[in-house]
C-alpha cells in the first residue's frame, strides 16, 4: 500500500511539473522572435516596459542565466499584451 501511494505521488508530481513546463517560455531564438513580434505589435503605451524586459532577457541570455532570461521573456510578453 505504501509503495502504491509513493508511486502515485511520484506520477502526480511528474505530470504537474510537465504541465507547468508547457506554459513556461523558453530562452531560445524562436521564443525571442515571437516575443519581439508581440512587442512590435503592442500599443505604444506598453512598449517601453516590454522593451525593457526584452533587454533584460537578452542580458541574462548573454550571461548564461536561461531561467532568468525566460522569466524576462514572459514579463515582456505580458507587458506587451493588451488587457
Amino acid at each position: 500500500m505504501k509503495v502504491l501511494t509513493i508511486t502515485t505521488l511520484a506520477v502526480i508530481t511528474t505530470f504537474s511539473g510537465m504541465a507547468m513546463a508547457e506554459d513556461a517560455k523558453l530562452c531560445d531564438n524562436e521564443t525571442f522572435s515571437m516575443v519581439v513580434a508581440e512587442v512590435e505589435n503592442a500599443p505604444t503605451d506598453r512598449k517601453e516596459e516590454a522593451i525593457g524586459e526584452l533587454q533584460m532577457a537578452k542580458e541574462k541570455a548573454d550571461a548564461g542565466d536561461l531561467e532568468a532570461c525566460a522569466l524576462h521573456l514572459e514579463n515582456a510578453s505580458k507587458a506587451a499584451a493588451v488587457e
